[in-house]
């Protein structure tokens, strides 16, 4: 509901998928691309879990996709680059958490 709300404003909306064994079969995909449409997203991005520094294999996907995005008419991209070996020993998360905090802390002093 909020996707919606938010797009139907002019909110540039995205929805980030990470594909995976349990998500990647033509019904789960439609559904995805089914979503999108009746929320007005503007874009869907799609890119393969890393698992034990593996990412999933999507590139069979891609064919799939664009043709989803065709039917459904809902712009897609698929990251078809993330199939070397993981060398990082960090979750970028946890940097980005510090960058959210000081941004939630500067609105709130000058909030007032």
């Amino acid at each position: 509901e909020n996707i919606t709300v938010l797009a139907r404003i002019g909110v540039n909306v995205d929805i980030k998928i990470l594909l995976n064994e349990s998500n990647s079969t033509e019904a789960e995909l439609r559904s995805i691309f089914e979503l999108a449409r009746s929320t007005g997203v503007r874009m869907v991005y799609f890119r393969p879990t890393v698992v034990d520094n593996q990412a999933f294999d999507c590139r069979p996907l891609a064919n799939l996709i664009d043709q989803l995005s065709a039917e459904y008419a809902v712009r897609s991209r698929i990251n078809l680059k993330k199939f070397e070996p993981r060398t990082y020993n960090r979750c970028h998360q946890m940097y980005q958490f510090l960058i959210f905090s000081f941004l939630l802390v500067f609105l709130f002093l000058f909030s007032f």
